[in-house]
């Protein structure tokens, strides 16, 4: 009989067919010299990537979800799937190099108290990558979504946020990236995976923050071989209708950092501040894309507008929906997505 597995690499896809294939190819040699399963969970993918991963890959077990359930419940599908001491959680847009994931669990198996690790991010030209931060604070988001930035409010956090996992050593941090993080099975069983509340971003440092307050360390390992990382590929198509999400994670954080009244304070500020910022990118562009045009900007001036169409759209369609995820919610309970294959290849 084979030996169990050390670890189980998890591979969340959607609508990334040539990605995940290579991402899932270079998973194993990744965990040398541990020995890995391989699990790919698709989030209702229509370019063939299901059928793509079975004929060349038989080795990988597919999760194949009836939708497109995001990144925390995709990821969370493959809970039950998960053998050995650890689990990776890895984009589809990410290619490990050799090594750089076993690298990683050696530096888990000798520290106990460490809970969730990851090595560093490269771009496809070869440069780093933030791998590592300062959990966003209160501050850090009015200073970066609303009009008190501009004058000062939040710079120091913002900054602290920044420069925490600037030229992060091996060692301990708040919060890494969830693209390629590599968490003990235990651990990642008893936070229950990722929080399923969150519609898209802040997933990672949730379960950073989360696990930390369970008692165990983050860390980056800077010195293991780095990962490949694409970044945005299957939520480039998307880019327009992330707003909304991004600043309905940045409030679900903050609720639950904050004591209540600080919260209510926050979400009040941060509303407001995030309508008015909205407001004053649409009324400038009309201004300030032609002069960028005249001074020879035109990329600036094509974005100056982008940026209004977008705030007006968002201002139309999403203000609502942001107002309401600063109301208390009803606790209900955690359900797994529907899933239509659960099967090796």
């Amino acid at each position: 009989m084979d030996a169990p597995p050390d670890l189980t690499v998890v591979v969340l896809s959607w609508n990334t067919r040539d990605l995940t294939l290579r991402a899932l190819a270079a998973a194993a040699p990744a965990c040398a010299p541990y020995r890995a399963r391989v699990v790919c969970v698709d989030n209702a993918s229509d370019d063939g990537t299901v059928a793509a991963v079975r004929a060349r890959l038989p080795h990988v077990r597919v999760v194949e979800n009836a939708e497109n359930v995001g990144f925390a419940r995709g990821n969370n599908a493959a809970m039950g799937a998960l053998e050995g001491r650890h689990v990776v959680f890895l984009n589809s847009d990410t290619e490990a190099a050799p090594g750089s994931l076993g690298a990683v669990v050696t530096y888990l198996d000798a520290r106990p108290a460490v809970g969730v690790a990851a090595p560093p991010l490269v771009g496809e030209d070869g440069l780093p990558q933030r791998s590592a931060w300062g959990f966003p604070t209160a501050l850090a988001m009015l200073h970066q979504y609303t009009p008190l930035g501009w004058f000062g409010v939040g710079r120091r956090a913002t900054r602290r946020q920044r420069d925490v996992g600037r030229g992060a050593r091996t060692g301990p941090v708040e919060a890494v990236s969830g693209a390629a993080m590599v968490v003990r099975r235990d651990l990642a069983e008893r936070l229950g995976g990722f929080d399923p509340g969150y519609p898209f971003y802040f997933e990672d440092v949730d379960l950073c923050w989360r696990a930390r307050r369970a008692g165990a360390e983050v860390h980056f390992v800077a010195d293991a071989p780095a990962v490949r990382h694409v970044g945005g590929a299957s939520t480039g198509p998307l880019d327009r209708r992330l707003r909304l999400p991004l600043l309905v994670g940045a409030v679900r954080f903050q609720r639950k950092r904050l004591g209540p009244l600080a919260f209510g304070a926050f979400a009040g500020l941060f509303v407001l501040g995030v309508v008015a910022r909205s407001l004053w990118e649409i009324v400038r562009a009309p201004v300030v894309a032609p002069l960028r045009r005249l001074r020879g900007h035109p990329e600036r001036a094509r974005r100056t507008g982008d940026v209004a169409r977008a705030r007006l759209r968002f201002l139309e369609r999403d203000v609502a929906a942001l107002l309401r995820s600063t109301a208390r919610p009803r606790e209900r309970a955690v359900t797994r997505p529907a899933v239509v294959s659960d099967r090796a290849g």
